[in-house]
Protein backbone atom coordinates (compact mmCIF):
# COMPACT_ATOMS: atom_id res chain seq x y z
CA UNK A 1 0.00 0.00 0.00
CA UNK A 2 1.30 3.45 -0.47
CA UNK A 3 0.88 6.23 1.29
CA UNK A 4 1.61 9.54 0.90
CA UNK A 5 2.13 12.34 3.55
CA UNK A 6 -0.54 15.89 2.58
CA UNK A 7 0.31 18.85 4.01
CA UNK A 8 -2.53 21.13 2.42
CA UNK A 9 -5.25 21.85 5.05
CA UNK A 10 -8.00 22.73 1.94
CA UNK A 11 -7.01 19.20 0.52
CA UNK A 12 -7.87 17.03 4.43
CA UNK A 13 -10.91 19.60 4.93
CA UNK A 14 -12.34 18.59 1.53
CA UNK A 15 -11.73 14.59 2.19
CA UNK A 16 -12.95 15.05 6.08
CA UNK A 17 -15.82 16.80 5.11
CA UNK A 18 -17.37 14.52 3.64
CA UNK A 19 -18.39 12.89 7.07
CA UNK A 20 -18.14 15.79 9.04
CA UNK A 21 -19.92 14.50 12.04
CA UNK A 22 -17.43 11.14 11.45
CA UNK A 23 -14.43 13.36 11.58
CA UNK A 24 -15.31 16.23 13.56
CA UNK A 25 -11.92 15.79 15.80
CA UNK A 26 -9.82 15.64 12.81
CA UNK A 27 -11.93 18.80 11.25
CA UNK A 28 -10.79 20.85 14.52
CA UNK A 29 -7.42 19.19 14.18
CA UNK A 30 -6.76 21.59 11.08
CA UNK A 31 -7.25 24.47 13.14
CA UNK A 32 -3.86 26.79 13.64
CA UNK A 33 -3.82 25.68 17.24
CA UNK A 34 -3.37 22.39 16.48
CA UNK A 35 -2.06 22.03 13.02
CA UNK A 36 1.51 22.06 14.15
CA UNK A 37 1.01 19.22 16.44
CA UNK A 38 0.13 16.94 13.43
CA UNK A 39 1.57 14.89 10.14
CA UNK A 40 -1.28 13.72 8.29
CA UNK A 41 -0.89 10.61 5.67
CA UNK A 42 -2.84 9.74 3.07
CA UNK A 43 -4.19 6.55 0.58
CA UNK A 44 -6.84 7.08 -1.87
CA UNK A 45 -9.43 8.42 0.59
CA UNK A 46 -7.73 7.06 3.61
CA UNK A 47 -6.40 9.56 5.89
CA UNK A 48 -4.45 9.15 8.92
CA UNK A 49 -3.61 11.45 11.29
CA UNK A 50 -0.34 11.53 13.55
CA UNK A 51 -0.72 14.22 17.10
CA UNK A 52 2.85 14.81 19.12
CA UNK A 53 3.17 17.56 21.39
CA UNK A 54 5.72 17.89 23.70
CA UNK A 55 5.37 16.62 27.12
Amino acid sequence: MRVHAVHDRDELATLLSHHPTRHAYELGDLDDLHWPHTTWYRHHDLVALLYHSTP
